[in-house]
């Protein structure tokens, strides 16, 4: 039994090793990019996975969007439908301003990629004024190629991912996975394909379950006793200490907290709740913007046949 363990842990090391030089050859295939992000089950293990054979998912941070989609378009006419190609100067930073090229091939793999320029990529990870990006690099993700900015942009996204999560939960003494999940939970707060049963319904636990050391290597050097550890799993959130700190909150939830009527150093649960309202009020705003936007880019740019597919697979994992 325990060598099957350490065979497994073995194999599944190659099999990461071998999906980051995948990745590299692929991108070597289209336009430079800046900075390069590899997410999702593709990418990073869920619970429940049955393998790596799924489509792999890399975000493209480029210095312009417009240049890289014209001299991708003469290398790689299929990434595109023809109509969605010329439309996209029209559509292209409707609710979000990353737009994905869906299924394409590559040495008996999927690619799935997402461009937008890296300004604007740094500016959701810094300011959440969109949050479609910055949401994704709250969880486990592989920084395939980066600058010192974008990593000080992951950094702050993912210290604000934290505040807001132990904000958000409704009891002061809560567990690791309930944080974790609260934190990987903030991306689908009005997701259209939550609300319509379209995305897994455990997909929020399935990420927590098959990423919980990374979440935990990423986020306990961030606690800067925002909480305390009770025992092995149980923690006590500081909200006081939290909120001594707003003016580092994402500055659309900041503007919406009037602290000037709330004391920080004695915090009422009726004041709690009224964050809580405020926070969430933004996340739901923010991400039925963006999940409602993509869906429509993705069928201009794609086409029928790459949607349908896209909804198919969404379908059969729930």
């Amino acid at each position: 039994m325990t060598n099957y363990i350490i065979i497994s842990s073995y194999q599944r090391r190659r099999i990461i090793v071998e999906i980051k030089t995948l990745i590299n050859e692929f991108c070597k295939t289209r336009p430079e990019a800046e900075v390069i992000i590899g997410y999702g089950s593709g990418v990073k293990k869920q619970a429940n996975d049955k393998g790596f054979d799924k489509q792999i998912d890399l975000i493209m941070g480029v210095k312009d969007s417009t240049k890289w989609h014209q001299e991708n378009y003469q290398e790689n006419p299929k990434d595109y439908s023809k109509l969605g190609y010329l439309l996209l100067p029209l559509y292209k930073n409707l609710g979000t301003k990353i737009n994905y090229l869906s299924y394409l091939p590559f040495k008996d793999n999927m690619f799935k990629i997402g461009v937008v320029q890296t300004n604007d990529l740094i500016d959701d990870l810094f300011c959440w004024d969109n949050f479609y990006l910055a949401g994704r690099c709250q969880k486990s993700v592989d920084v395939i190629k980066s600058t010192q900015l974008l990593d000080q942009a992951i950094i702050h996204n993912r210290l604000n991912a934290l505040k807001i999560a132990l904000l958000l939960s409704e009891k002061k003494e809560i567990s690791k996975i309930e944080l974790y999940e609260l934190l990987c939970s903030l991306s689908f707060i009005g997701d259209w394909r939550k609300i319509l049963h379209v995305e897994n319904a455990n997909k929020v636990k399935n990420i927590v379950n098959g990423s919980l050391e990374e979440l935990e290597n990423i986020y306990n050097p961030l606690n800067k006793n925002y909480y305390s550890q009770i025992d092995n799993d149980l923690i006590s959130i500081n909200f006081e200490r939290i909120l001594n700190e707003t003016m580092t909150l994402p500055i659309p939830i900041e503007n919406k907290l009037d602290m000037q009527t709330i004391n920080s150093h004695h915090i009422s649960q009726e004041e709690l709740k009224k964050i809580r309202e405020i926070i969430l009020t933004y996340l739901t705003k923010v991400n039925i913007k963006a999940s409602a936007a993509q869906p429509f880019k993705g069928l201009l740019i794609n086409g029928v046949s790459k949607t349908k597919t896209y909804l198919m697979q969404k379908l059969e994992k729930k």
